[in-house]
């Protein structure tokens, strides 16, 4: 399985998918199909040309990140004259907050082996935490699929929340999971009552409301890990490189929920 995604992540990359078209053109040009050999050498062109702008870029993320309903995307931490924080009144029970990764290789400080996606769910989930006084808890998921197997995210994320000062007891670990599908899950198998809010990454609110549709109305999302602003102004610019990994944010998103569509799970 581990395989696959990888094959899947390297296919939806503009640059890989560019470079396959040119080596296939490469290889019919020794062939009598010149035509078919000029029409992928100049689709692989053309295709990295548009990925690599940043309006066309936008446009492949703003169907993922852009026209969902959320929890509120600016939920103040208020305190009373004391300097305490009190409870916001749009606080949940539960924050489930989604694995990302967490590097168990090298030599390197704590900070450093989360990646982005990690640190920018943590903290959401943190601040959210610290918004509700301490009133709801965090569940945090994700098995053992880092490079060193007997690792689980799940129990170095608690260590993460610790250090920031939230009680063991309001730290709910699910080490289970190797996919956002088994994460769900996990928590699903959980869930008694009350309102949860879900942290993960912007483009992934869709597929995680066809997930978590057995908890019904009880489930809010609180998007981070933005890869657009959401403005679509058309505009010609020079070639980016964060147009391109955006991009494959993009695919592969709408990858996984064909996936989700096409073969239920």
């Amino acid at each position: 399985m581990d395989i696959i995604k990888s094959i899947v992540v390297a296919l939806t990359s503009p640059l890989t998918l560019a470079l396959l078209f040119l080596t296939i053109g490469w290889i019919l040009a020794f062939t009598r199909a010149r035509k078919t050999s000029r029409f992928f050498r100049f689709s692989a062109f053309i295709w990295l040309a548009l990925c690599s702008q940043t309006f066309f870029a936008d446009l492949m993320l703003y169907p993922l990140e852009h026209t969902f309903r959320t929890s509120g995307q600016n939920i103040s931490i208020d305190k009373n004259s004391h300097g305490d924080v009190e409870q916001n009144s749009a606080s949940p029970d539960y924050i489930h907050v989604l694995a990302c990764y967490y590097n168990t290789s090298g030599n390197m400080t704590e900070v450093s082996r989360w990646y982005e996606c990690s640190l920018q769910r943590n903290i959401e989930a943190y601040r959210l935490y610290t918004a509700s006084a301490g009133k709801a808890k965090i569940i945090v998921t994700g098995g053992n699929f880092l490079r060193e197997k007997e690792v689980e995210y799940a129990l170095k994320a608690v260590d993460f929340f610790v250090s920031l000062g939230v009680p063991q007891e309001d730290l709910i670990a699910l080490p289970n999971g190797k996919n956002t599908y088994e994460e769900v899950k996990a928590v699903i198998g959980f869930y008694q009552q009350g309102d949860v809010w879900v942290v993960s990454s912007a483009t992934h609110l869709t597929r995680l409301s066809i997930l978590y549709e057995p908890l019904g109305e009880n489930i809010w999302y609180q998007p981070v890990d933005f890869h657009s602003n959401g403005n679509l102004t058309p505009s010609v610019t020079l070639p980016s490189l964060s147009a391109l990994t955006s991009c494959q944010h993009a695919f592969y998103e709408y990858f996984a929920l064909a996936k989700l569509y096409l073969i239920p799970q």
